[in-house]
């Protein structure tokens, strides 16, 4: 398979997704982003590099200890700011954000919540056509990545 052939499945993965019409107004909850090795190149390509720590390990340095405090020596300011953010906090690269991205707004859990997860709904009006899963939201992810890693040879999640 070519990486192009990739590219339009992976834009068909998206496609999956119910619509929703952004107001861009979530920038405050564009932080530690991670994506699969073929959104990365395809981000890349549009001019920014995400960083290659996993998300979760910058994610872990912006956690509060029990007293509500982050570490200020561990938080760095790139982990609080995702790197495709444009002074005007628009998404610079948004016609071929990662899916993670796209998610947000979308995703909901029914029932039994896991610790440390959440629902992706968005606080600022936005109204989606309709709604996913977290169960769904992970069927893609997983896709997704084995495309990816199909193509490009490089795991970034384990499956």
């Amino acid at each position: 398979m070519t990486e192009a052939e990739a590219l339009a499945m992976l834009d068909d993965l998206y496609g999956q997704l119910p619509a929703i019409e952004c107001k861009g107004l979530c920038h405050d909850t564009c932080t530690s982003i991670d994506a699969s090795e073929l959104e990365r190149r395809r981000i890349a390509a549009a001019g920014v590099n995400l960083p290659d720590e996993p998300a979760a390990d910058r994610v872990a340095r912006l956690r509060p200890d029990a007293h509500g405090l982050v570490d200020v020596a561990r938080a760095r300011p790139e982990d609080r700011r995702c790197p495709a953010l444009g002074p005007l906090n628009n998404c610079t690269v948004y016609e071929v954000r990662p899916f993670v991205c796209r998610a947000f707004g979308l995703v909901h859990q029914r029932e039994n919540p896991l610790p440390h997860t959440g629902p992706m709904m968005c606080d600022h009006g936005c109204i989606p056509d309709g709604t996913i899963s977290l169960a769904e939201f992970g069927r893609i992810v997983v896709a997704i990545e084995r495309l990816s890693q199909e193509v490009t040879g490089v795991a970034r999640l384990p499956l």
